[in-house]
C-alpha cells in the first residue's frame, strides 16, 4: 500500500489568500494577478484534499460581507437625502398655504399693500413685512412668486405718481422728489428686500417709470425758467437725472432751443442794435457758466452751444458783423472806461468768440478796417499795443480772417509809423518854416491797403496851403516819380483861441 504525500505547511491558508485576492479583483474590476488556469488548479487541489467544503464556506462568507457593505452604503445615501422634518413641514406649508390660489393671493396682496403704505409715508409694520419677505426667500419662492408682482406693482405706483406730480409740482420740486424716491427705495431694499437680487431691477423701474417717462414734460415745463433764473443747483440736478436715465439728448435739444430763442430775440430787434453785442456777450457768459458748472462741461453740449450761436447770429445777415466791429471800435478808442489793457484783452477775447460764429466775415472786415483807419488817422486809439494784439488775434487760425486782411491792417500800421518819421524829417528840412500860428503833420498812405475814399477839393487858408505846398516839395525830394493825392476829408485840425484878458 502506497503512502499519501504530506501537504505543505499552511497549504490551505496560502491557497485561500490567492483565491481571495482574485475575488477582490473581480469585485473592484481590476486585473487578476494569477492566471485562470492557476486559480483552477488551486481550487482542484483543495477539493482533492477534502478541503472543498471549507473553501465553499469561506467564499460564501466573503460574498455575504460584500453584499452587506453595498447595503450599508445604500442605507447611508437614503438617510443623507431624505427631507428633514423642518423641510418636510416647509414643503407642506408651501403647498397648502402659499400655492393655494385663494390664500396665496390674499397673502401677496396684503404684503404688497403694506409696502405701498410704506411708500406713501403711512404707518407700516416693517418687521412683519421683513418676516413675510423672508418666508418667500426661505421657501425659494422669492424669485418666482414675490419679485415679479412686486416690480409690476412698483411700476404701476410710479407711473401713476409721476403723471400726477409732473403736473402739480414745479420742476425743481419734481426733481428733488425723484431724488428722494431713489433714496427711499435704496433704504427699502436694505430694510426688508433681497437687495443683492432686486436692487438693479427696482431702481431701474423707478428711473424709467417716474423719471424717464416724464422727462420731456419736465423739460417743456421748466427748462427755460431754470436757465433764466440760473439756478445752478437745480440745473445740475436736472442734468444728473437726465444722465441717469439716458435722456441727455432731450436736455441738449432743450438747451439748444433756449439759446436760439433768446439769441434770436437779441439779434432780430433793430431797436436793440446798439446794445446787441453787450447782450450777446452776457448771453454767452451765462450759457458758458451753465455748461461748466451744471452740465459737467460735456463735449456734446459744447457742440450744441456752437451750433446754436451760429444758427441765430446769422439769421440777420450783415448787422451782427457790423455791430461787433462797431463795438470793438468803441472799446479800442481812447476814452473807453476799461481800467487796464488786461481787462480790454479779456473783453476782446470774448468778442472774438462771437466773431467766429459769423459766416459773413468779410462784412466785419470791411467795417473793422474803416474804423481801424479812423483810429490811426485821428490818433484816437487807446493803445497801440492793444491794436497790434488785436491784429495777432485776428490772424490766428480760429478767427478765419484771410491773410490779405491782416496784412493790409499791418501795412496801415506801418504807414503811420513811417509817416511819423517822415513828419519829423520834414520839420528838420529847409522847407519847413517854424511858425507860432500853425503846425503841420502829414500821414502818407499807401494806395491799395487803406479804405477807398472819394477825393474832396477844398480851398485851404493861405497859411495851410503854404505848408501843404512845402511838404509836397519835401516829399518830391525824398521820393522821385511819386505823386501825392491829398485826401482832405480825412484831415483834422485843432484850433486854439487867444482871447484878451
Amino acid at each position: 500500500m502506497l503512502a499519501k504525500p504530506k501537504l505543505p505547511e499552511h497549504f490551505e491558508e496560502d491557497s485561500w489568500r490567492k483565491l481571495q485576492a482574485a475575488v477582490y479583483a473581480i469585485y473592484n474590476q481590476t486585473p487578476i494577478a494569477e492566471s485562470l488556469e492557476d486559480l483552477y488548479r488551486t481550487c482542484e487541489n483543495l477539493c482533492h484534499n477534502k478541503l472543498g467544503a471549507r473553501l465553499y464556506t469561506r467564499l460564501q462568507g466573503e460574498c455575504n460581507q460584500r453584499v452587506q457593505s453595498i447595503l450599508a452604503k445604500l442605507v447611508y445615501e437614503w438617510h443623507a437625502n431624505i427631507k428633514s422634518i423642518w423641510d418636510m413641514s416647509m414643503g407642506l406649508f408651501c403647498d397648502i398655504v402659499v400655492n393655494d390660489a385663494k390664500v396665496g393671493s390674499l397673502l401677496l396682496t396684503g404684503l404688497l399693500g403694506m409696502i405701498e403704505h410704506d411708500r406713501n409715508g403711512l404707518a407700516a409694520p416693517h418687521q412683519l413685512i421683513r418676516s413675510l419677505v423672508k418666508m418667500y426667500r426661505n421657501l425659494s419662492l422669492y424669485a418666482s412668486h414675490f419679485e415679479p408682482p412686486f416690480l409690476v406693482n412698483s411700476e404701476a405706483f410710479y407711473v401713476r405718481e409721476g403723471r400726477q406730480l409732473v403736473e402739480s409740482m414745479s420742476v425743481p420740486e419734481f426733481l428733488h422728489h425723484c431724488k428722494k424716491r431713489l433714496e427711499d427705495e435704496t433704504e427699502r431694499l436694505d430694510r426688508y428686500l433681497d437687495a443683492e437680487r432686486t436692487r438693479g431691477r427696482l431702481i431701474s423701474t423707478v428711473e424709467q417709470s417716474l423719471i424717464s417717462a416724464n422727462m420731456q414734460k419736465v423739460l417743456d415745463k421748466g427748462c427755460d425758467s431754470l436757465l433764466d433764473s440760473m439756478d445752478m443747483d437745480d440745473l445740475a440736478c436736472l442734468y444728473a437725472m437726465c444722465k441717469r436715465v439716458e435722456r441727455l439728448g432731450l436736455l441738449k435739444d432743450a438747451f439748444a432751443a433756449y439759446i436760439k430763442r433768446v439769441g434770436s430775440e437779441i439779434v432780430s430787434d433793430p431797436k436793440r442794435d446798439t446794445i446787441m453785442v453787450e447782450h450777446l456777450l452776457a448771453l454767452k457768459q451765462r450759457i458758458d457758466r451753465v455748461h461748466y458748472d451744471a452740465f459737467e462741461h460735456a463735449e456734446h453740449f459744447g457742440h450744441a452751444i456752437t451750433e446754436s450761436f451760429e444758427s441765430f447770429i446769422n439769421t440777420r445777415q450783415n448787422r451782427p458783423a457790423e455791430m461787433i466791429a462797431h463795438y470793438v471800435n468803441v472799446k479800442m478808442r481812447s476814452g473807453n472806461k476799461l481800467a487796464s489793457d488786461d481787462e480790454l484783452e479779456t473783453l476782446l477775447d470774448r468778442v472774438l468768440v462771437l466773431f467766429r460764429f459769423i459766416e459773413g466775415k468779410d462784412v466785419f472786415e470791411a467795417f473793422y478796417k474803416r474804423d481801424f483807419a479812423k483810429r490811426l488817422l485821428l490818433n484816437k486809439s487807446a493803445s497801440s499795443d492793444m491794436e497790434k494784439l488785436m491784429l495777432t488775434k485776428l490772424k490766428a487760425g480760429k478767427c478765419e480772417c484771410g491773410p490779405g486782411f491782416t496784412s493790409k491792417l499791418e501795412g496801415m500800421f506801418k504807414d503811420i509809423d513811417v509817416s511819423r518819421d517822415l513828419t519829423a524829417m520834414f520839420r528838420q528840412s529847409k522847407w519847413y518854416k517854424v511858425s507860432k500860428d500853425a503846425e503841420l503833420s502829414v500821414n502818407v498812405l499807401t494806395h491799395g491797403i487803406w479804405p477807398t475814399y472819394h477825393p474832396m477839393e477844398i480851398t485851404l487858408p493861405p497859411k495851410m496851403a503854404e505848408y501843404q505846398d512845402a511838404f509836397r516839395q519835401f516829399y518830391a525830394s525824398q521820393h522821385k516819380n511819386r505823386q501825392l493825392t491829398w485826401q482832405h476829408s480825412l484831415g483834422h485840425c485843432l484850433l486854439r483861441g487867444h482871447f484878451p484878458k
